[in-house]
């Protein structure tokens, strides 16, 4: 997800400053431009960097749906399996409680290990 989100900015940082960094070019790099609009021409920088090092299909880059796109369905899958990592914790909480209740009635654990167990058993809920 980061990875989608830091390429889209990438991709909406190219696309808002590609007009000036062309003038700047066209002013054969006007220094005086260039820091009139240095944030505007290091963003552009910085994408441009960051598509170079990527190795895109086709060397075409993916439009900013596209990209929403894939992050929700990798949002929907990641809340998918949250649902899943809370009933598995649940259920392993009361499998704790069960393990701990049947070690106590057959003596297996001292007073000590019995008070870590309940412990730990707390600090994971």
């Amino acid at each position: 997800m980061r990875e989608l989100t830091d390429l889209r900015q990438h991709i909406l940082n190219y696309a808002k400053n590609r007009k000036v960094f062309a003038e700047y070019k066209n002013r054969k790099y006007d220094r005086r431009y260039f820091e009139e609009h240095k944030d505007e021409i290091s963003k552009f920088k910085e994408a441009k960097k960051f598509f170079d090092t990527q190795n895109f299909e086709n060397h075409k880059l993916p439009t900013v749906k596209q990209i929403e796109e894939e992050f929700n369905s990798v949002l929907a899958e990641k809340r998918k399996h949250g649902e899943e990592l809370k009933k598995l914790k649940a259920e392993n909480r009361e499998l704790n409680i069960h393990r701990y209740n049947i070690e106590e009635i057959l003596g297996i654990n001292t007073e000590a290990e019995i008070e870590k167990n309940k412990e730990s058993a707390v600090q994971k809920e």
